[in-house]
């Protein structure tokens, strides 16, 4: 994949987020679908930048992983896409910014190979996101995604 790709996957990224904090700040509905943004709500967000990218060309893989402290009784989850082959697109790591472990890796956007952060975490699976078209989303997931694309 060249850098150009790179950028541009990073370019849509960071509009998304941003987008996202606009709309949190102005949309009760959307304050409601993520409701602690962005703690508790990596899988939602990832869904939905999974169908800004593929409305941009950009087919993601949904990761859904644990990072495992002591034992799996304190396991952390955390989810983000993938980009062929293993490009990494994280929108939500800043929910970790007063986690020990994982505060040296909490920036709002990531996008590029795995690294320190993703390493600590074991995939548990990989999925193609419940895209809008093939009917996977709520109402409500719609609701969210059509008022945060209003922000774009």
């Amino acid at each position: 994949m060249s850098e150009d790709v790179y950028g541009r996957i990073g370019l849509l990224a960071s509009r998304f987020r941003n987008a996202i904090d606009l709309a949190l700040s102005e949309n009760a509905e959307v304050r409601l679908y993520l409701r602690s943004f962005p703690k508790c709500c990596c899988g939602a967000a990832s869904e939905l930048l999974a169908q800004y990218l593929f409305e941009n060309g950009i087919a993601a893989t949904y990761v859904d992983a644990a990072h495992y402290y002591d034992n799996e009784e304190t396991a952390q989850n955390h989810a983000w896409l993938e980009v062929h082959p293993r490009l990494v697109v994280d929108i939500t790591r800043d929910q970790f910014r007063t986690d020990p472990d994982l505060s040296p890796w909490a920036f709002p956007v990531y996008v590029g190979d795995p690294d320190g952060f993703t390493r600590l975490f074991e995939p548990q699976w990989r999925s193609a996101p419940g895209y809008q078209q093939e009917g996977g989303w709520s109402e409500e997931q719609l609701i969210a995604y059509e008022i945060i694309c209003s922000f774009l």
